[in-house]
């Protein structure tokens, strides 16, 4: 069988997956409707980078939790989360991970990441919103 097939832990990892590239998925269904530039396409949007910001923050607290002991990856419930994590957030990191410097073992990447979320609600979403409001 599947490692989800096989891991008690199966819906965690289908739903965040899915929580994940949801985002994704509704800017592409938003294009092919033409809805994306509508007040509620841009406020699902919004609230979908929202969730991201708040998935990438988990995953750097989770690893610092791991890098300092706190928690262990032997533990089978730890591991599928940390490995969810990990598998949902390094498509949008590795590509920042290759063009930054090596820091030492600083690994400002989620940081980056999260600035450039923002901006995309600030500028670009809010940049939309806010004439409807003027």
């Amino acid at each position: 069988g599947t490692m989800l097939s096989e891991s008690e832990h199966a819906a965690l990892y289908i739903g965040v997956i899915i929580a994940g590239s949801s985002t994704l998925l509704v800017v592409k269904l938003f294009q092919e409707n033409f809805e994306l530039d509508t007040e509620p396409g841009r406020l699902a949007l919004g609230i979908l980078i929202f969730q991201d910001i708040w998935v990438i923050i988990a995953s750097a607290i989770l690893s610092w939790l791991i890098a300092f002991n706190v928690v262990n990856t032997s533990n089978r419930f730890v591991y599928s989360v940390a490995d969810m994590l990990y598998r949902v957030t390094e498509p949008a990191l590795r590509p920042i991970r290759s063009i930054l410097p090596d820091l030492g073992g600083i690994d400002i990447s989620p940081v980056i990441l999260i600035l450039f979320l923002l901006f995309i609600i600030n500028v670009v979403l809010l940049g939309w919103l806010l004439p409807a409001f003027i």
